[in-house]
């Protein structure tokens, strides 16, 4: 159902002016088809938006997913061959997607061990191999080499909580053990060495929650601790994940890193927040700098809640934080823009109604701004909405500086099997890696300090875009380039 006020201004051709809250909100896109919650949405390389599952009005299943097309603002309803509601995904080495387990009865009960495939050339969705274990509330990543990690699930104990690792060149599932504790909503993160890193959590049935950093070899499938807390002071800083929350890869920055939201409580009710930067390189957590803490949430009506469910902007290295009200029943928002290179925060002292819980709706940066689907119009998961709304961030933190290390990149486009130089000018090079699309790293070699210009052999690259990734004297950078 449309928001009057909102068709009224895209009648008129105005966009409503909400810089006092860090955004403004275009005319609002066209519903979608089913009200949605926990379901996944992923930003399609051709602009699109593919939404999948979560539940429906009533806390009821659906075994269906729709195809959001800006050019036309209109939606497509596909049928999927499985329900996934609060379920994992991630993008296989050739451009489809896969979606794995969920929720298998209404209202949250049971479990599932299907999979789905989502092929984007021809927009089918055909059933996938079946998982070793039903799970739901459980992530998925793509690792280096291409295999997925599937890690955690709900209720459940023992061996049934096991990790497993998908292998798409033979469509096969591999158990990997237990991942120190069994585990819910962690969020997990590749490394270049072809393993994973485990931060935080909750436990099986969310009544614990863990602080810890568990390492995953991807070699021998062994999970270690390596870090009692996420950053190495010694408090009880805290992360989660949830199936809304997108693909890993939509919270790596342009150097290859990894930036997540944090918190730690220091008292039964007070909230302090920060952020942490994940180097899949050295697998190390740095804490970022702020030039302007997060306000502390402290649980009174009138305080702010910073939501789990923040947005980057890879290309400018931004990091927007929803920030939600609970004297307004949730309703009022404002967004917070954080500068990953600078730390600069910008925080808006207005807010904005949408009229339901915008902190449950699934968002994706797509095209330059938020798009937010669906969510929840009384915080349960019985009164839902099929609302969508298209988001752009007015935040004034300076972008000026994020380029200024990285060293000029030419031909770009190159020719594909050609040769791709680089000037780092007095900048060492020790590193360099080439990610695809989906972020798996597909060449990488050593320069042991090289200085001024060098040649790059990339033969072999499939014509795309492409990221190089590189270590030097003065930290970490990186630019795209396309492949013709």
């Amino acid at each position: 159902m449309k928001n009057p006020l909102l068709v009224l201004l895209f009648l008129t051709g105005l966009t409503v002016s909400m810089k006092g809250q860090g955004f403004e909100v275009e005319p609002e896109p066209a519903a979608m088809h089913l009200t949605r919650v926990y379901h996944n949405i992923v930003a399609l390389d051709d602009g699109r938006v593919l939404v999948v599952g979560g539940h429906t009005q009533g806390f009821q299943l659906t075994s269906t997913a729709e195809i959001y097309d800006p050019e036309t603002d209109s939606w497509e309803l596909h049928q999927t061959p499985h329900p996934h509601d609060n379920s994992g995904f991630a993008k296989l080495p050739d451009g489809r997607y896969m979606f794995f387990g969920g929720f298998g009865g209404a209202s949250g009960t049971s479990r599932t061990n299907t999979t789905t495939i989502y092929d984007p050339t021809d927009d089918s969705f055909t059933s996938g191999p079946t998982m070793i274990h039903a799970r739901a509330l459980n992530n998925a990543v793509a690792l280096s080499d291409g295999r997925i990690l599937l890690v955690g699930s709900w209720f459940v104990s023992g061996e049934d909580g096991e990790s497993e690792v998908y292998d798409p060149s033979t469509e096969t599932f591999t158990p990997v053990g237990i991942p120190y504790y069994n585990r819910s909503h962690t969020p997990v993160f590749p490394t270049d060495d072809g393993g994973a890193l485990l931060v935080s959590g909750y436990n099986q049935g969310a009544t614990v929650k863990y602080y810890n950093v568990v390492e995953f070899n991807g070699i021998d499938h062994t999970f270690t601790e390596v870090q009692e807390s996420i950053f190495d002071d010694g408090q009880q800083w805290f992360t989660q994940w949830s199936p809304n929350f997108r693909d890993v890869n939509e919270y790596r920055m342009s150097d290859g890193r990894f930036a997540i939201l944090t918190y730690r409580e220091y008292d039964w009710s007070n909230r302090e927040y920060a952020i942490g930067l994940i180097d899949p390189v050295t697998k190390t957590i740095e804490k970022l700098e702020l030039q302007t803490e997060i306000p502390n949430y402290t649980g009174s009506m009138f305080s702010w809640a910073t939501q789990f469910n923040p947005v980057v902007d890879a290309e400018n290295d931004l990091m927007y934080l929803f920030s939600t009200r609970t004297s307004d029943d949730m309703f009022q928002v404002r967004l917070i823009t954080v500068n990953l290179q600078t730390g600069e925060v910008d925080i808006p002292e207005g807010s904005h109604s949408f009229g339901y819980i915008f902190s449950l709706s699934s968002n994706v940066w797509t095209n330059n701004k938020i798009f937010a689907t669906g969510g929840s119009i009384a915080g349960n998961n019985f009164n839902l909405s099929d609302l969508c709304q298209s988001i752009i961030p007015t935040s004034t933190v300076s972008v000026e500086e994020l380029n200024a290390f990285m060293p000029a990149l030419y031909p770009n486009p190159v020719r594909q099997g050609g040769t791709l130089f680089l000037d780092s000018g007095d900048n060492a090079i020790r590193q360099w890696q080439v990610f695809d699309n989906s972020g798996r790293l597909v060449i990488e070699g050593d320069m042991n300090g090289t200085t001024g210009q060098t040649a790059l052999s990339i033969a072999g690259l499939s014509p795309g875009m492409y990221l190089l990734h590189l270590h030097h004297s003065r930290g970490i950078g990186s630019a795209k380039f396309v492949v013709e």
